[in-house]
């Protein structure tokens, strides 16, 4: 047990180590943490610059910061327990196999390295109300646990209206399979997809103020940092993001990309098939009851992100929240149902080789980037990288290029 419990935090730390991140090195995610607010009108994804402007005015770079560490930390403590309740919670006899499980899902590139790797994406605020409305299905009953995911699901599509698609799904699917119940559902499905037609609809400032004048108040107000292209947001339709998105499946780049994202997957792909199949002959001879249409329903659930790529071009982001959600999807019957825990422990125990590849493999390439392949692609290792970016918070220079900050740790390390 000692033993399992100090190499679960061995590759916890290599994670933190591969993927230490800090929001203010991307204009972009700044942007939408502090500038998009609700100033001169409701926007999709204001509700935090809006908050912040509300408590801090112009919100300072050391608090956006702070706060983005504190939302990362909470999203990282969310998978970090739905990964290791299995473990935890495991016959004596499975746990020196289901903590297998546990260590391929920590160490992913997709999952815990991904999560920590940009931090103002609000994905992270998509883990945390995705974790809650979970909880929500498991210890409330009736009205309060249709409540609950209501309110948890608005306030998260109002952070980011890519909720709906790569978090929403999972949670509805699990409430459904463990209650099905329908009229509450029906009207929480209903609503919550009213809130998120009306964000994609009027959630915008085509209407209120130009393009021009709008960066031109941004520059004004919050400085010379602030950049054009995270305002094309505010001005465009989804049928202009279907366009721009779609090109790229033209693209030979874009198949040789994923072509080496699949072989990186390729061992965690084997665990996952086999789970699968062994999940769905469980839930079978169990004879759970359970109308086809759910049992439909429950196993798409986990890949609902990857209708994403219809509608974004951060093809990595949509394909490791996939795997977030697919780690997510078998943690939760490896802990609720004990038979099917039962025989992963068998499986995971026969295939132990295959995961150390999946985890070694993991480690080495770091966190996977949002369109550019793996972390790699910049130039520097993921530990390396690391160490530069908490370089650039110790001297307070965010933008700072690499080889800047490398230059200063340098003088730094040598003797006066």
């Amino acid at each position: 047990m000692k033993k399992e419990t100090r190499l679960i935090l061995c590759v916890f730390l290599i994670v933190i180590a591969n993927s230490l991140s800090i929001i203010t090195n991307n204009v972009f995610s700044e942007m939408q943490w502090t500038a998009f607010t609700y100033e001169f009108g409701f926007i999709k994804r204001g509700l935090v610059g809006e908050i912040l402007r509300i408590v801090f005015g112009k919100p300072d770079r050391q608090v956006v910061i702070v706060l983005s560490y504190i939302v990362s930390g909470a999203a990282l403590f969310a998978l970090s327990y739905l990964y290791l309740r299995p473990y935890a919670h495991a016959a004596p006899e499975n746990k020196s196999r289901i903590w297998l499980f546990a260590i391929l899902a920590l160490s992913h590139f997709s999952t815990l390295q991904f999560t920590l790797l940009e931090t103002g994406r609000f994905d992270q605020f998509g883990i945390v109300c995705m974790a809650l409305s979970i909880a929500a299905v498991e210890h409330l009953k009736g009205l309060k646990t249709a409540a609950a995911i209501i309110i948890i699901s608005i306030v998260a599509v109002l952070i980011h209206e890519a909720y709906f698609l790569l978090f929403f799904p999972l949670v509805f699917a699990y409430w459904v399979f463990k209650n099905e119940n329908k009229a509450d559902k029906i009207i929480a499905f209903l609503l919550i997809a009213a809130v998120v037609a009306y964000i994609g609809l009027f959630g915008n400032l085509k209407h209120t103020i130009s393009r021009q004048d709008y960066i031109h108040h941004l520059v004004s107000t919050y400085g010379a940092w602030i950049s054009k292209q995270p305002v094309w947001i505010l001005y465009t339709t989804t049928a202009q993001h279907l366009r721009v998105t779609t090109s790229n499946f033209t693209l030979p780049i874009f198949y040789k990309v994923h072509a080496i994202w699949l072989i990186a997957l390729l061992p965690a792909l084997i665990i996952f098939y086999k789970m699968f199949r062994l999940l769905y002959a469980s839930l079978a001879a169990q004879r759970s009851g359970k109308h086809p249409f759910v049992m439909v329903l429950l196993f798409l659930s986990p890949f609902s992100p990857l209708l994403m790529y219809f509608l974004g071009i951060d093809f990595g982001r949509w394909l490791s929240v996939c795997v977030i959600n697919i780690f997510i999807f078998l943690s939760l019957f490896l802990y609720t149902n004990r038979g099917y825990a039962q025989q992963c422990a068998q499986m995971l125990g026969r295939n132990k080789k295959i995961i150390i590849i999946a985890v070694i493999t993991a480690l080495l390439l770091g966190p996977l980037d949002k369109g550019r392949g793996f972390i790699w692609n910049r130039g520097y290792p993921p530990a390396a990288r690391s160490l530069i970016n908490a370089a650039r918070l110790y001297y307070g220079d965010y933008y700072a290029t690499s080889e800047k900050m490398l230059v200063r740790i340098r003088q730094s390390l040598q003797p006066d």
